[in-house]
């Protein structure tokens, strides 16, 4: 079905989220060469950046940002017929229409310690108006001291504040642990600013103590059941072995029956799959079409329900079919804008 942000409409789709190493320019400029665009770009400051490299690995991004990704931002907005302002974040810019659908979040993973957060947030928080938000890992607690922190950087962005919703900065936190999953229910709770919840599948089985991985699945299900209580997303930790697709493929599968929304990804050819699993598909689709015309059918003769291929469509099936033909065209409009803009870049 298709999700909606209950504080951001303008986010609908979280199906792929591409963990890119921050300190490796080389890396980061795949974001223009690779064939398909997540749904979610994430450098990666954290777990890819030796501690020795945390502040050259922060000042390595902020430049490639700057100026690789603000090029980025700038063309896509004029590919789609968009603004280029700047004045704006571009949260809110999107929140407004002010950015054509289908430019991927820019939300880079930020180290959640006391010794980085701080400066890593002041550093990136200045490119808020090509940047929408951090995905924290390691979450255990709800996060209002850093919410203050994000508060007033927002202050200084938009100190008139515009109108309506003027959180401008998102946070994507990672759970990885029992106590965060025990907590799931304060940290989103805690803000409106949360777009989504990831899994840490490493981490978890380590602080549980186990060497299988059976133990993840009521934490993964336990994410899924808080997030969509709260209107947001949920996405599961990367499938490891890159060149297995086929078990890409079927983790993806066993994570969306469990209730997610989307997968991290760590290699740039796993993202296709990633987008496919997590959208509707085209049989889907047909089924949907024909159903809202059979039940619009039946209800101009008076009727609450009818069938189609041997099955009853009532009320709520009438209901999940218009979400499924308004899910899938939506991702089709997305995917296509993505791939046009993605030729004129290699043109």
């Amino acid at each position: 079905m298709a999700l909606v942000h209950r504080h951001f409409p303008h986010i609908r789709l979280m199906r792929s989220a591409w963990f890119i190493p921050g300190n490796q320019p080389s890396k980061l400029a795949k974001i223009r060469t690779v064939g398909h665009w997540p749904d979610i770009f994430v450098p990666d400051l954290e777990d890819s950046v030796p501690t020795a490299e945390k502040l050259n690995g922060l000042n390595s991004l902020y430049d490639f940002l700057n100026t690789e990704w603000r090029a980025t931002v700038e063309q896509f907005g004029k590919h789609g017929g968009g603004s280029t302002d700047t004045s704006l974040p571009l949260s809110l810019k999107r929140a407004q229409g002010l950015i054509p659908a289908g430019l991927p979040l820019m939300m880079p993973r930020l180290n959640y310690t006391p010794q980085c957060i701080h400066r890593e947030v002041e550093k990136l928080g200045q490119l808020a108006d090509i940047v929408d938000g951090f995905v924290l890992g390691k979450v255990e607690s709800p996060l209002w001291q850093l919410d203050e922190h994000l508060q007033s950087v927002e202050h200084q962005l938009v100190p008139d504040s515009a109108a309506g919703n003027s959180t401008s900065l998102l946070l994507l936190p990672s759970v990885e642990t029992p106590r965060g999953i025990i907590n799931l229910g304060n940290i989103l709770g805690s803000m409106p600013r949360i777009v989504g919840v990831g899994f840490g599948h490493d981490d978890y089985t380590t602080a549980m103590y186990t060497p299988t991985t059976e133990c993840t699945e009521f934490a993964l299900n336990n994410i899924a059941v808080h997030c969509m209580a709260n209107e947001c997303f949920p996405l599961d930790s990367p499938f490891t072995q890159f060149k297995d697709m086929e078990g890409l493929e079927k983790a993806a599968n066993y994570a969306r029956g469990l209730g997610c929304k989307g997968k991290f990804a760590i290699h740039p050819g796993q993202i296709e799959t990633l987008n496919r699993v997590f959208s509707m598909t085209k049989e889907q689709y047909d089924w949907a079409l024909l159903a809202i015309e059979a039940f619009e059918a039946a209800e101009k003769e008076g009727k609450a329900s009818t069938s189609v291929r041997g099955k009853m469509v009532d009320i709520p099936v009438y209901k999940r079919a218009k979400s499924i033909k308004e899910a899938f065209e939506f991702v089709q409009g997305i995917d296509a804008a993505r791939s046009a803009f993605l030729q004129t870049l290699k043109a």
